[in-house]
């Protein structure tokens, strides 16, 4: 068991929890002022949920946050207005199904933030769909954006195509190539 702890001036948290594989839940912590949870549970393969009341709020940086949590199916609805790397934020987490459209408006790295993520359900790629399209700031790179670079397989990309977000996505500006497969 993990001692409660005052966290509520804590900045950088990230790598908190990084390789803890027998945490299976996440202690009541004050998050309220992280800016940076990269790292936090990685490779918590036993992590089995998150709480609702994690405050991901003031993070701009997420990436890896979750990456290996093989124990997760579902991630509850997560602040992430502020988030500017989302990047690998749920790799390996292969027995993840559920997700929510997380705001994407400020995030400037998303790559292969669902890879290795086999069980996504289609709501959830419907939903990583939208959070393609709009994902303004990473759009405005000027880089050529594909769905493969967050991380989803072929497989997936075809399902994708049947989705209602699917056209916006195309319309956002991510790429097809010439034969009319989007990567």
């Amino acid at each position: 068991t993990i001692p409660l702890l005052n966290t509520s001036n804590v900045i950088d948290m990230g790598s908190m929890f990084w390789n803890c594989t027998a945490l299976e839940s996440i202690p009541a912590l004050d998050t309220r002022s992280a800016e940076y949870m990269n790292d936090m549970f990685w490779n918590c393969t036993s992590l089995e949920a998150i709480p609702s009341s994690l405050d991901t709020g003031s993070a701009v940086t997420t990436n890896n946050m979750f990456w290996g949590c093989a124990g997760l199916t579902s991630i509850p609805a997560l602040d992430t207005s502020n988030d500017e790397n989302m990047g690998t934020m749920f790799s390996g987490c292969t027995n993840l199904e559920t997700i929510p459209v997380l705001d994407t408006s400020k995030t400037l790295d998303m790559m292969y933030m669902f890879s290795e993520c086999p069980s996504l359900s289609t709501t959830t790629l419907n939903n990583i769909l939208r959070m393609c399209a709009d994902a303004d700031a990473y759009i405005e790179q000027g880089e050529n954006l594909f769905l493969t670079m967050v991380g989803l397989t072929n497989s997936q990309i075809i399902a994708c195509r049947e989705l209602s977000n699917y056209q916006d996505c195309i319309n956002a500006g991510w790429a097809e190539s010439e034969e009319g497969d989007v990567y």
